[in-house]
């Protein structure tokens, strides 16, 4: 009975989620317009030779903060929207950029590093949909942060690589890591770790089907109080990988190919 009560409040739950990213993208369209507006104004003044200097750096944070705001309503609406057409080619290093640019305030107030890194340079291409993959990644992140919640030196690894044919994502955290007894079930639908309430148990087992639509593999490859190490793995793709793999999502800040390790404090990723 408590687990037909349970099924019950998770599909209201989903319901839920589903008329709010349909509000979403709903408001979006007034925000951006009101943004726009803002951006314009701004930059008409900004034209203006007599400015006193303390006046033009007020109006370049303005275009800064509105800029901002627009990518980061451009990513949520990403996020929201959903997948119905045919699979697109993805470069996994802009959507990762995207989902730790979603979580950046969140992160930044528990006081959690990213670290992110590439074992060889270049591009990861995959063919999926961006915004399922995209979930996938905020999934992950979110079971890190939970799990590094009340520490002062938490620290989330993020590794990419290429190994053949295949993609691969990795999120390591140094939090207090899942109970032996409870790792084989992690994946199981309605099953939690957190508190009683706390979560659906349902991030884990949505994020492995989406993986494995794509083809894809989503295991837990260790976990002990030191830490958790998640892995993504997802078939490359070639036609992307010659022809050089454009992300669907139009704001991502990439980090640079010349420098595959870079670190950040969440503050501002931009």
């Amino acid at each position: 009975m408590n687990k037909a009560v349970a099924a019950t409040e998770n599909l209201l739950r989903l319901n839920r989620l589903v008329t709010l990213g349909q509000l979403v993208r709903g408001t979006a369209h007034s925000l951006n317009n009101s943004l726009q507006a803002i951006a314009g104004a701004t930059e008409l003044l900004g034209r203006h030779e007599d400015l006193p200097e303390s006046v033009g750096r007020m109006i370049g944070r303005i275009a800064k903060q509105c800029a901002k705001a627009t990518s980061e309503i451009s990513n949520l609406v990403t996020l929201s929207r959903a997948d119905t057409g045919a699979p697109e080619p993805i470069d996994l290093r802009h959507l990762v950029s995207h989902a730790v640019a979603l979580r950046q305030n969140m992160l930044a107030r528990s006081q959690i590093r990213i670290v992110q890194a590439q074992e060889v340079v270049g591009a990861f291409p995959v063919r999926g949909h961006a915004a399922q993959l995209q979930l996938v990644v905020l999934n992950l992140l979110l079971n890190a942060e939970q799990a590094l919640a009340g520490r002062a030196d938490g620290v989330i690894h993020i590794t990419l690589d290429r190994r053949g044919d295949r993609v691969r994502v990795t999120l390591a955290d140094n939090g207090r890591g899942i109970p032996a007894d409870l790792q084989p079930r992690i994946f199981d639908p309605f099953f939690s770790t957190g508190a009683a309430g706390a979560a659906a148990g349902l991030g884990l087992t949505v994020a492995r089907l989406i993986v494995e639509s794509h083809g894809g593999s989503l295991v837990l490859e260790g976990s002990d109080p030191s830490g958790s190490r998640f892995a993504i793995e997802l078939p490359a793709d070639g036609a992307g990988a010659r022809a050089g793999v454009q992300a669907p999502i139009p704001s991502a800040t990439l980090p640079s190919q010349e420098a595959p390790v870079f670190e950040s404090p969440c503050t501002d990723l931009r």
